[in-house]
């Protein structure tokens, strides 16, 4: 949380009497006044971050924010809610179009380090909402996503149907994708870009040989694997 705050910029630069909302109806309003909180939520966290700032950011009043909102916590779940539809899509539709775990794998890495490198607030946003939500009662039901924990599972049983993951380990190896999703999403706030990229290339190396089954036996048993490997798909040192 430590990027430092930079206002909102309106596209609009009409005059409007004072304490009047301003264009109270339009989907710009709101998407400003999503990106005013999100920046702030990821900056400064839920507790310190007021309704009156996030207007403020925004440059708008706050009259137009309740307009859209009505509390805060509203608001954090909209955010909340946005962010995980920019994560979560893109790497729901990279999965599908790969067949192997290696495969899924690397692209869903490649994905989400995208979006780190491309929306930076979002990213941070979606990693320092689980810390947020068990700081505070009043959001602890905020950000559990569902769609994350089927995208997990759903890699997982790609690798335990194509031989790559033996079945006995498919719950360990469940517990490591999460574990390592959840860390890289911690380094995509601590480091800068480029580092974070080295950790991600690390981990796209290493990770998926800690629990895939013997290659020989996996590319005997799948055609799937053997044609993924010879086009260089999910290849092992």
């Amino acid at each position: 949380m430590s990027r430092r705050s930079r206002p909102v910029r309106r596209t609009t630069s009409a005059r409007r009497p004072p304490g009047r909302p301003a264009d109270v109806d339009s989907d710009d309003t709101r998407r400003l006044i999503l990106d005013s909180a999100e920046q702030l939520f990821s900056d400064k966290g839920f507790a310190t971050t007021t309704l009156k700032a996030i207007a403020e950011n925004a440059g708008m009043t706050q009259g137009t924010v309740y307009h859209h909102f009505r509390t805060k916590h509203e608001l954090f779940e909209a955010v909340n809610d946005r962010a995980n539809d920019r994560m979560l899509i893109p790497m729901g539709e990279a999965a599908e179009a790969q067949r192997t775990f290696a495969g899924k794998l690397a692209s869903v890495f490649d994905v989400a380090t995208e979006i780190v490198r491309t929306q930076p607030l979002t990213a941070q946003f979606v990693a320092v909402v689980r810390l947020e939500t068990r700081r505070h009662v009043e959001i602890a039901d905020t950000g559990g996503d569902l769609r994350w924990a089927r995208l997990w599972r759903d890699l997982v049983d790609t690798g335990v149907r194509t031989g790559e993951i033996d079945a006995a380990d498919r719950d360990w190896a469940l517990a490591m994708l999460v574990a390592v999703f959840l860390g890289l999403g911690q380094v995509s706030v601590e480091l800068d870009f480029d580092r974070y990229q080295m950790t991600v290339d690390g981990f796209k190396r290493a990770f998926p040989h800690s629990f895939i089954t013997p290659r020989n036996t996996v590319a005997r048993h799948n055609p799937d694997v053997r044609t993924a490997r010879r086009s260089g798909s999910g290849r092992r040192p």
